[in-house]
């Protein structure tokens, strides 16, 4: 394995350091490889469209903060709990 010095250059055997190489790996190869570790864990990510009346409802039940009603994590959060409190009872 070739070896360069800290600062680059081919100095003294006592000067120098073995440095892993890292991959980077691209955007589009992380997505895929999220995309895949949710398949196997049998989820899919979909783009759900909510209108205003859903998010009232949502405030409703309490399942969303009014002051949340333009927050998509937030949205995100309140559908999983009513999925949770209406659909995994099963």
């Amino acid at each position: 394995m070739k070896t360069m010095s800290i600062d680059g250059t081919n100095g003294s055997p006592e000067a120098r350091v073995e440095a892993p190489v890292i991959a980077k790996r691209s955007p589009a190869a992380d997505r895929m490889r999220r995309h895949r570790a949710r398949r196997r864990l049998g989820c899919r990510c979909i783009q759900v469209e909510v209108a205003e009346f859903d998010l009232a409802g949502l405030v409703r039940l309490g399942y969303l903060d009014s002051d949340d009603r333009d927050d998509p994590i937030a949205i995100g959060d309140a559908l999983y709990r009513l999925f949770d409190q209406t659909i995994a009872r099963g």
